[in-house]
């Protein structure tokens, strides 16, 4: 039998911005779509073997920004290349996976940032 946990009494608490399940020899998740404001997920070290164990807490982030799956099945099932495709499907927004960005800045980008900040500092 597949070990998951419920997360309805989470859907009341909505100012969670960061969960942190790892290493609970969790396979699937129910009722994290209902934390709206869920920036940071880490499920690493679980049992999850496919998308599917994912489906369900990711279907309605707009917001979360970073997932850590790092130690699960699933990642060497089907590797990493496949992995990040998957995640990206399901999770537009998403910008980092594994603790890793997914769409590395270009120099320019760094640059722009970096001379943003002197500026506030100088400001």
């Amino acid at each position: 039998m597949a070990e998951g946990v419920r997360m309805n009494g989470l859907s009341s608490c909505t100012l969670i911005r960061e969960l942190y399940l790892a290493d609970n020899k969790i396979s699937y998740v129910e009722g994290l779509h209902r934390i709206l404001k869920l920036k940071v997920l880490d499920m690493s070290f679980n049992k999850i073997t496919t998308a599917k164990g994912l489906g369900q807490p990711v279907a309605n982030y707009n917001s979360l920004l970073a997932l850590n799956l790092t130690g699960n099945p699933m990642q060497v099932n089907i590797g990493n290349d496949q992995l990040q495709k998957d995640v990206q499907g399901l999770l537009p927004h998403l910008s980092y996976l594994n603790k890793l960005p997914i769409k590395p800045l270009k120099i320019r980008e760094v640059a722009t940032k970096c001379v943003a900040k002197a500026a506030e500092e100088l400001g």
